[in-house]
């Protein structure tokens, strides 16, 4: 008997699980669909039976585009996808894919790809900018790149034009103009304060770019990452033939985290599904991260009416306890409605899910309770892994991480910079090894170069060529070779001195001191930089060092403890887990039983130059990440010498705790003043 022929794939038992509003979109036909989701709305399962329904009524999905936000969400898609339809050919099509690598397939079909070089290194832009600024005569500095890049950015992402031609003839388009007084006002120290010249340098260097005229392009124009979407998106606008190729390229496009499209992904979108409309939209302007890199929530909001598109609100929340979401919704109602879908998170789990407040002196003593609650979760049964800690600003990671190490919690660093990573660290370390005895080359050349003696790398190669090289006592090494003349002699005195204070006695904390005040390394540091900000980050970065090194009481203790967190943090790495450190942003669309909030403090979070709209939508994806326990952290001083009272955040008054010593909510009918002491009334929350 012949076997039958095996059926297109057909949605498995998943599809009963799902919600009326999944149903809706799953189910959705052809034309425009808006679908809301609210943090932790089972998304990805819905996008997923979406495309196994289009497959399952005929659709082939080489036809069905999937946009994801970026490429680790595009491999998840692809993953989940290949599990779901085993038989539809789903491994030699890729379904999910980034706005990027589509506008760069784009542009790759296009007629402006000819001749032209793509960027990949990002080592040509560069270039262009300082052949523009050679040719205005304008002495550049590091700041000044910085500035005409984010710029660059904002042209591209906001879809601005900015034609060379008509600028020659006075006419500066107003949008330009203010797109390059916003770029300047919001970048520290900005040395270029003209929009005009800001424009003028960026339309130079764009020349450069176009012509291929600048070093290293060798007369090749050339595409950048960020032109990529730019120069797709105006190639589909004048190739009437090119646009009509790509609008028949997919039947269906399915856009996920459309909160976070930029103008010029809107664009491209639009642009391609505008002939056949089988459009489908899936967001949540209340998750709008990155509007600093010129995401258009209002793009999303305007969908419906500009599209004439159905709507679909999935509200059930499959992912936090019930008391999680009611501090979310909170921040949901302080949100003017204009800048949000009609929206309210809906609890599944019959969990409640506790939110406490740890109330701390300093930020120091907030991390140390942060460590201790993750190695009580540990004993209890829970994994490392299953803990997050989020913050609202990078430099907030180093003392957290500090004090993980302190207590042995294994930490994995997705945002910031770690403390062993820090030059101050390495530097000061170094020295100790050396002290020690228990060097290596690179903390000889770390030792000999900060502060800058005029001995450096070729010294350190001399020494270890007349020496052996490898591990030892290179301060003896240094001494046998007798090289670097006078330079080298002192500076085996000074570790000659150092090393007798070690056997003295003296604590690891006391000899930092001492090398610093001889080496008066912090006056040498200052006169080597030119930025402003160097004095309070070097000051942070030694402050660091000395909380570090003044819990031991010998080098042997402290080399000693060094050398166990870095082989713990190895195993912790390569077994994936760890407790993870990370900014709101980097945490967006992942999940953990166990998320703390630290630093909610008036001037953390908001943060006083913040958009209050902004700082509300960051504040509610970071009380969403969690699943199961969530711990807002908050002190009440500086941690610095000065000892400063800091102010209570408002965003803690939106909290209703599980913990009786936690911050209270309002009595009934008392006002719930969300706003900032001292910040303009025109920039407070809006009530509920």
């Amino acid at each position: 008997m012949a076997k039958k022929k095996s059926a297109k794939p057909q949605p498995v038992a998943v599809y009963d699980l799902l919600t009326t509003a999944q149903k809706r979109v799953v189910n959705h036909g052809n034309g425009p669909l808006l679908a809301g989701a609210v943090a932790g709305a089972g998304k990805s399962t819905t996008l997923i039976e979406r495309v196994a329904r289009l497959v399952a009524t005929g659709v082939p999905l080489s036809r069905v585009c999937l946009v994801a936000f970026n490429v680790a969400a595009a491999q998840d898609l692809n993953r989940k996808l290949k599990q779901r339809l085993k038989n539809a050919g789903v491994e030699e099509v890729e379904v999910a894919r980034t706005l990027h690598s589509l506008a760069l397939a784009v542009f790759k079909s296009s007629a402006a790809h000819q001749n032209t070089t793509l960027d990949h290194t990002g080592s040509l832009w560069p270039k262009a900018i300082q052949a523009a600024f050679d040719q205005m005569g304008f002495q550049k500095e590091s700041r000044d790149v910085e500035l005409l890049k984010k710029f660059t950015s904002k042209v591209r992402n906001d879809y601005l034009p900015c034609d060379p031609m008509l600028m020659r003839l006075g006419h500066m388009p107003p949008e330009l103009m203010a797109a390059a007084d916003i770029t300047i006002r919001a970048t520290k120290l900005a040395r270029i304060t003209d929009p005009k010249l800001l424009i003028n340098t960026f339309v130079a260097a764009n020349q450069f770019r176009q012509t291929g005229q600048s070093p290293g392009a060798d007369g090749r124009p050339f595409v950048t990452f960020d032109d990529v979407l730019w120069e797709s998106v105006r190639a589909l606008e004048r190739d009437d033939a090119l646009l009509l190729r790509w609008q028949g390229r997919f039947d269906h496009i399915v856009v996920d985290e459309a909160q976070d499209l930029c103008e010029t992904q809107w664009l491209l979108v639009e642009l391609l599904a505008r002939q056949h409309r089988n459009l489908v939209v899936v967001g949540d302007p209340a998750q709008a991260l990155y509007r600093f890199r010129g995401a258009r929530p209002e793009r999303l909001l305007s969908f419906a009416e500009r599209w004439g598109s159905a709507t679909v609100f999935m509200q059930e929340n499959f992912r936090s306890g019930s008391d999680i979401l009611g501090c979310a919704n909170r921040a949901l109602d302080a949100m003017e409605p204009a800048t949000k879908l009609p929206m309210h998170l809906a609890p599944t789990r019959g969990v409640t899910g506790q939110v406490r407040v740890l109330s701390a002196g300093d930020s120091r003593e907030e991390a140390s309770k942060i460590a201790m609650i993750c190695t009580e979760m540990k004993k209890n049964g829970r994994e490392w892994r299953d803990a997050a800690v989020l913050v609202r600003m990078i430099d907030q990671t180093m003392d957290l991480e500090l004090e993980c190490f302190r207590q042995m919690v294994p930490v994995r660093m997705v945002s910031g910079t770690s403390f062993f990573a820090v030059h101050e660290t390495r530097v000061l370390l170094s020295y100790l090894k050396l002290i020690k005895g228990h060097a290596e080359r690179e903390d000889l050349l770390l030792c000999v170069t900060n502060p800058a003696r005029y001995l450096g790398k070729k010294f350190v190669d001399d020494v270890a060529a007349s020496q052996g090289g490898g591990e030892g006592d290179w301060v003896e090494k240094v001494a046998q070779a007798g090289a670097g003349g006078q330079r080298g002699t002192q500076f085996v005195a000074h570790m000659r001195q150092w090393r007798r204070a070690m056997l003295r006695g003296s604590t690891p904390l006391q000899l930092i001191e001492e090398i610093l005040e001889t080496t008066d390394y912090a006056r040498w540091h200052m006169s080597e930089k030119s930025d402003a900000d160097v004095s309070s980050h070097l000051s942070t970065n030694l402050r660091r060092v000395r909380d570090f090194a003044a819990d031991f009481n010998s080098v042997d203790e402290l080399l000693s403890t060094v050398e166990k967190i870095q082989t713990a943090q190895r195993s912790a790495t390569a077994s994936r887990n760890a407790v993870t450190i990370s900014t709101v942003h980097q945490a967006k669309g992942l999940e953990w039983p166990v998320v703390f909030i630290p630093g909610v403090t008036a001037e953390r979070w908001p943060v006083p130059w913040g958009d209050i709209a902004d700082e509300l939508r960051c504040w509610y994806v970071a009380l969403t990440r969690a699943k199961d326990e969530c711990y807002v952290g908050t002190y009440h001083h500086t941690a610095d010498l000065a000892q400063e009272e800091v102010k209570t955040s408002p965003l803690l008054r939106m909290i209703q705790p599980s913990a009786p010593e936690a911050v209270t909510q309002p009595a009934s009918g008392e006002q719930l003043n969300l706003r900032p002491a001292g910040m303009p009334s025109e920039n407070g929350f809006v009530q509920p």
